[in-house]
């Protein structure tokens, strides 16, 4: 009589609910994507006055060029080279304003060299000018004491001319609340419209472009530093998106401050600067 081979063990074949819900092979393989990612944003912060490749990066991924910079997409919304210039240009925010270097000093430091090429890529991401933004810190912290209050929302489902976001903030924030919507789900450059207000609650946007956004919101605690108003570094911030805006008007949106994390993108544009030239334009 002829032995029988041993039974295989029975391998329990994840549920379908398992496999998409956090439990199977695609939670890890999110895990996964999100660790390398992870990895890459901090070599990014420590090392970003390096030439740093895409060959380079994606050796800190440990996969392939291709691979990664689809992956790097999928999960921060930017490819490499985008945020790897984000990542510049908010260090060269924090020597701007933190230290007497030259301006010239700066764009060195930060991996630039050109100096025509660095002032161009800061003035359009930032909004201002280097020179400028050192002058903003003169004249950020009085800004605080114009912002309007908090908006009430509008009942009857009839929607405020630009539209309206709501901005809930930790229990215990006491401070003033800026908002702004892109055209892209990271922040930088020009923001397609912004608001501000003295308080957590519903903000009131002018006319909205018609199409599809991504809104950012930033806090700031009352009393803050003008450097940390105009860096944001430690300031709770949320983002939603994408939104619609249809007839000039935001369709709704609300979005919940929390600290930032390590993975979220560098918040380029000063806020306050676009506030500044809103309530001196009479807006």
């Amino acid at each position: 009589m002829t032995n029988a081979a041993p039974a295989t063990p029975a391998v329990p074949h994840p549920s379908v609910e398992e496999h998409w819900t956090g439990s199977g092979f695609r939670a890890r393989t999110l895990r996964a994507r999100s660790e390398a990612v992870a990895r890459v944003i901090r070599a990014m912060r420590e090392r970003y006055g390096e030439p740093l490749t895409l060959e380079s990066l994606a050796r800190v991924a440990h996969c392939s060029p291709f691979h990664f910079n689809r992956v790097f997409h999928e999960v921060t919304g930017a490819s490499p080279g985008q945020y790897l210039a984000a990542v510049r240009l908010e260090a060269a925010k924090r020597l701007l304003l933190t230290t007497g270097l030259p301006v010239t000093a700066v764009c060195l430091e930060v991996g630039y060299e050109s100096v025509g090429t660095f002032t161009t890529l800061f003035t359009r991401y930032v909004g201002v000018p280097p020179h400028r933004l050192r002058r903003l810190a003169r004249e950020a912290p009085p800004l605080l004491g114009a912002l309007p209050t908090p908006a009430a929302p509008r009942g009857g489902g009839t929607p405020a001319a630009g539209g309206q976001l709501r901005v809930d903030a930790p229990e215990g924030f006491a401070g003033a609340v800026f908002a702004a919507l892109f055209s892209a789900p990271i922040p930088r450059g020009r923001p397609l419209a912004c608001a501000a207000a003295a308080g957590p609650g519903v903000l009131e946007f002018a006319h909205v472009p018609d199409g599809r956004c991504y809104a950012f919101a930033v806090g700031m605690e009352g009393g803050a530093d003008p450097v940390e108003l105009l860096l944001c570094a430690r300031s709770p911030r949320g983002s939603a998106g994408p939104l619609t805006a249809l007839g000039g008007a935001l369709q709704g949106g609300t979005i919940a401050l929390r600290e930032p994390g390590p993975a979220d993108p560098p918040l380029l544009v000063v806020l306050p600067c676009l506030l500044a030239e809103r309530l001196a334009a009479g807006a």
